[in-house]
């Protein structure tokens, strides 16, 4: 596909399609894996998203999503969704929607460019899929409470969005917030739908337990709601796609992804890309490949300057570069899962010697380097650790020596001379995570690494 298709799909907002008796709708959901994520999902009536559902107080309103807008960025332990549509009612009337998240998240405004920002980047780096050799076709359409039932975790403000973060303990109290929540709004109520009820419980009983209601005014005319940012913590790259079961169709999915190259191998597997055949002949158009595929564009090494971009968090995510690649699904909207990868390994043990290293946040493996938090592991050699809160550094001293770490700079200090460790120094977890193996040799210490037991074993003078 060449580059202006490829943009000419992510500004398309809505198609239509003739129906006797009327016209139906296939709408274009943009979302985005910032792992980078830009959804394109052409979906339909509107009482739920791929991203989030919406509940429409009114039976009278007809509800439009003609765009979508959503990005991702993933480390492998922390993720950040940003989220922004375009929303349309044939009355005026408030509208809510809840997005399911596996922990609990912090919700801030983003700034109102970055999705344009975004489209340039992309547009910069020339991102193409490969030739898709056939003609695609329409398908058919197709607990116990632990404490309150309902924990309020905080209710903020944030522009036209009145946002509110809830657990849910349990689901029959869920039903019964629900219906006090519109109360206190003084929005008009009615009882949810099965669909929208079997789509909670369906979360609920995988453990989803954080839910963000995000309460908006919707007009008569079409207006983009400024995104939203969403940052929690997960090991798994994680974006709600069950959601659309109920509605059916068929739709297109584009991930523009901005992570790790190891995490867009993964994701490659896991989404089973297509890989073109060498030689395609001319009688191939309607043959290759089958619906339904996920294809994958072509991959390029961004830095953190380009991302601050879009927004400066994602460097606080992915560090000061990664790589970036699209990928896109086309075929049946239904799906048996989520978007549920595993991206964070198995926990790695530390030795010091003979002795196991217990820490508060576990080791992870970040660029192939192994990240220890640096307090912990300072200290069990001897060492010690300052935090300078205003140039946001870590210094490290032991003896003669003195380590300076900046977070997500691709530089470290030694006795004031500028090095450069294979990946910078960053928070996981509220930890301040550092090289293992660059401090160990900077302190003259020996390191092993026992691939096949997932270990690491330093040796220090005893």
């Amino acid at each position: 596909m060449k580059p202006e298709r490829f943009w000419d799909a992510l500004l398309l907002l809505m198609i239509r399609r003739g129906k006797k008796g009327g016209e139906s709708f296939v709408k274009v959901k943009i979302f985005t894996v910032f792992l980078l994520l830009l959804l394109l999902v052409l979906a339909f009536p509107l009482i739920a998203n791929a991203d989030r559902c919406i509940i429409v107080p009114r039976d009278d309103v007809v509800l439009s999503e003609p765009g979508q807008k959503a990005f991702i960025a993933h480390n492998g332990q922390e993720e950040l969704l940003i989220l922004s549509t375009d929303v349309k009612a044939s009355k005026s009337v408030s509208v809510l929607e809840f997005m399911p998240l596996p922990s609990r998240p912090e919700v801030s405004l983003a700034q109102e460019d970055c999705f344009i920002n975004l489209k340039e980047l992309i547009k910069r780096y020339n991102l193409h899929y490969p030739p898709v050799y056939r003609i695609m076709t329409e398908g058919a359409k197709g607990g116990e409470a632990a404490y309150a039932p309902v924990e309020l975790i905080s209710h903020q403000k944030l522009g036209v969005h009145d946002v509110t973060v809830v657990k849910i303990n349990d689901m029959t109290g869920f039903i019964w917030w629900i219906k006090d929540y519109f109360k206190k709004s003084k929005i008009p109520y009615r009882e949810l739908s099965r669909k929208e009820k079997d789509i909670v419980t369906d979360y609920f009983n995988r453990g989803f337990k954080y839910f963000v209601f995000d309460l908006i005014q919707v007009e008569e005319e079409v207006r983009t709601v400024p995104p939203l940012i969403y940052r929690f913590k997960c090991g798994y790259f994680y974006y709600p796609l069950i959601v659309t079961n109920h509605i059916g169709g068929v739709g297109e999915i584009e991930l523009v992804c901005y992570a790790d190259e190891n995490i867009l191998k993964k994701l490659s597997s896991y989404l089973k890309v297509a890989i073109p055949p060498e030689n395609v002949p001319e009688v191939a158009p309607q043959i290759w490949p089958p619906p339904p595929l996920w294809l994958a564009s072509t991959r390029a090494g961004v830095g953190e300057i380009e991302t601050k971009e879009i927004s400066p968090l994602i460097s606080e995510i992915t560090g000061s570069s990664a790589y970036l690649q699209a990928f896109k699904y086309e075929g049946p909207l239904e799906f048996k899962n989520d978007l549920w990868l595993k991206v964070l390994p198995e926990e790695i043990k530390v030795f010091i010697n003979n002795s196991l290293v217990i820490f508060d946040v576990p080791p992870v493996l970040f660029r192939g380097v192994c990240l220890v938090p640096a307090r912990g592991f300072s200290e069990s050699l001897g060492a010690k650790v300052y935090w300078n809160g205003v140039k946001k550094e870590a210094v490290i001293k032991k003896g003669d020596l003195n380590l300076v770490f900046p977070l997500y700079r691709n530089y470290a200090f030694i006795n004031g001379k500028k090095v450069y460790p294979d990946v910078p120094a960053q928070q996981i977890g509220g930890r301040t995570m550092i090289p293992l193996r660059f401090i160990s040799e900077a302190l003259c210490l020996k390191v092993e690494w026992d691939k096949q037991n997932n270990l690491v074993r330093v040796v220090a003078p005893i």
